[in-house]
């Protein structure tokens, strides 16, 4: 509690405005987000020292929004959020209770009853929009207009041609890692005729991995082992529906930006 009463100055990442920030949850604090964490950093793992890692209570976050902006956001799309976290846990707990059913499976499709994609896209905009611009020098939200609209404007329904965004179900287990990465990358191979490693497809990214999901927001490239969501885009604000959906199934179970296992190879 007492970080929440903890004056923090800069810049909002999202209106750019220099002022009070306020403690920003990503994801959303009622969406399972409250835990106490130990957070280390990547380059700690790959070292593998023995580094004491920083204890955070009350959830994942930062301060990186002005009051309004955080307050208007959680008021507009948090609690759709929060419902589809609700949906990806119960859909998370059935396939644990039905595991040899869907032991194989590395997708399954899903009707999510009375939910509202637009709402829900526009929370994750607005988790990406916190995270990635990491640093206080970072200029990502001011030289991404199109996406600062999308989410201050509850109507906007345009997203720029190469952004793109992919949901997956990440399975919690004993060893799931919560991960934000505000920039990575992941290089597919393959061998050609001559025997020849060759790249085959590369992603370029940033990722925000707490169960019951894994997001990710690529640039100008896809991400095959998720779930593209950037269609939801086309409802409108208002729109519920119940929505039939193929939701990739993995896990976060190490560090690494963008790496899922299958639900194949868990067990």
């Amino acid at each position: 509690m007492a970080r929440r009463r903890k004056k923090v100055m800069g810049k909002c990442r999202i209106c750019g405005k220099y002022g009070k920030l306020s403690f920003e949850h990503v994801p959303p604090q009622r969406a399972f987000n409250k835990a106490t964490i130990v957070e280390y950093t990547l380059e700690s793992w790959i070292a593998k020292r023995k580094v004491k890692g920083k204890y955070r209570q009350g959830g994942v976050g930062q301060h990186t929004l002005c009051e309004k902006c955080n307050s208007d956001t959680g008021s507009w799309y948090g609690d759709e959020y929060v419902k589809w976290t609700r949906i990806g846990f119960d859909i998370l707990q059935h396939l644990d209770q039905h595991s040899e059913h869907f032991k194989d499976k590395t997708e399954i499709l899903v009707t999510l009853k009375g939910v509202r994609p637009l709402r829900f896209l526009k929370q994750v905009v607005t988790c990406f929009l916190s995270v990635v611009g990491i640093s206080p020098e970072a200029e990502f939200a001011q030289n991404n207009p199109e996406l600062v609209k999308f989410v201050l404007d509850k109507q906007e329904t345009y997203l720029p041609p190469g952004d793109r965004f992919y949901l997956t179900l990440n399975r919690l287990h004993r060893a799931s890692v919560i991960r934000r990465h505000p920039i990575g990358g992941k290089l597919r191979v393959r061998i050609d005729k001559n025997g020849n490693i060759v790249p085959a497809e590369a992603s370029v990214f940033s990722e925000i991995a707490h169960p019951p999901f894994g997001l990710v927001m690529t640039y100008g490239t896809g991400f095959p082992d998720a779930t593209e969501i950037t269609h939801f885009k086309n409802y409108k604000y208002d729109d519920m529906m119940d929505l039939n959906l193929g939701l990739a199934i993995g896990e976060a179970s190490d560090p690494y930006p963008g790496s899922y296992q299958t639900r194949s190879t868990m067990e």
